[in-house]
């Protein structure tokens, strides 16, 4: 986030609560922060003069002429019945240049959190897999999602962070550093110089490994 955004960028939040996340971006410098929270004491407790705060549906929402350069959605589309007008409606309100992030429970195969996670989550609609949140978003955005599956044992669970720019080309130069998380041995000299300075921003700090890590900062 801290290397694909920057603070002249308009932000649309989705599910914003209480305001936190908008608020923790605006304490760095971000100005165009809009979130949209159905919940109303939420929508109020979140407005202080820098929040802008819809309290409606995406899907019921007319934008204008308004379009985002980041649209967020933190832990929202597993509870969203109309998931296929609402990845549509993200990718029509995104600018030319603009990208998603989301971060949602997911299923991977043969998990071992199957049952605890369908037995006490009663609220979620979907719960994803990686294939069905990468067959889901290429079908409007028409590239590959750049997604990261996470293991949570203390919470019995695995979430998804997703990540995907509107812009073909943007998408896939990401999804070139994504190598690096998939690769066990990754040619380093396959990326440029700038790419890796780039890269070590954005990943740096996910890589549990290290060792890995250590070894593309030297690099």
């Amino acid at each position: 986030f801290v290397n694909v955004a920057q603070k002249k960028d308009s932000v649309l939040d989705v599910g914003s609560a209480n305001g936190l996340f908008l608020n923790l971006i605006a304490c760095q410098g971000y100005k165009t922060l809009h979130g949209i929270e159905l919940n109303h004491e939420y929508a109020k407790q979140s407005r202080n003069g820098v929040l802008k705060i819809f309290e409606d549906s995406l899907l019921d929402i007319d934008f204008g002429e308004q379009k985002y350069d980041l649209i967020t959605a933190w832990e929202v589309l597993e509870h969203i019945p109309e998931i296929n007008e609402v990845v549509k409606k993200t990718y029509d309100t995104l600018e030319a240049s603009g990208s998603t992030y989301f971060l949602t429970p997911c299923l991977p195969e043969n998990s071992a959190y199957f049952e605890h996670m369908f037995g006490t989550s009663l609220e979620h609609i979907y719960y994803f897999s990686e294939k069905s949140l990468k067959i889901l978003y290429k079908k409007y955005f028409n590239t590959d999602l750049i997604v990261k599956i996470i293991d949570l044992p203390k919470f019995e669970s695995y979430c998804a962070i997703g990540f995907i720019f509107k812009d073909k080309t943007l998408n896939e130069k990401y999804a070139r550093y994504q190598k690096l998380f998939d690769d066990e041995e990754v040619d380093l000299n396959l990326f440029t110089e700038q790419e890796l300075v780039d890269l070590s921003v954005v990943y740096i700090r996910m890589i549990d490994d290290k060792d890995k890590a250590k070894k593309i900062t030297e690099h």
